[in-house]
């Protein structure tokens, strides 16, 4: 469903890259801060390769945002919005 703007809501972009054959896509609901996401893109990387499949994604994901969620309590804004999308 288009916006005003042309552009798809902010829900369904995680989509995208899979329309275009990415199969598993990691994306943000809404901007993080730039030391954030890059924090948060360090830990994802550090933990996937313990992991398989989409399952192991998942729990990489999982894993960085209650991390980030210990670091930031009280900024819901700066782990809440990290989401794994699979087909």
């Amino acid at each position: 469903m288009p916006t005003a703007t042309g552009s798809l809501p902010r829900f369904r972009q995680p989509r995208r890259p899979q329309l275009a054959g990415f199969r598993h896509v990691v994306a943000s609901l809404w901007p993080l801060s730039d030391r954030i996401a890059a924090d948060a893109a360090r830990a994802f990387y550090r933990l996937l390769p313990g992991r398989t499949g989409a399952d192991g994604a998942a729990e990489a994901l999982r894993a960085v945002s209650l991390g980030l969620r210990g670091v930031y309590p009280d900024r819901p804004d700066s782990w809440a919005s990290l989401v794994h999308s699979d087909p």
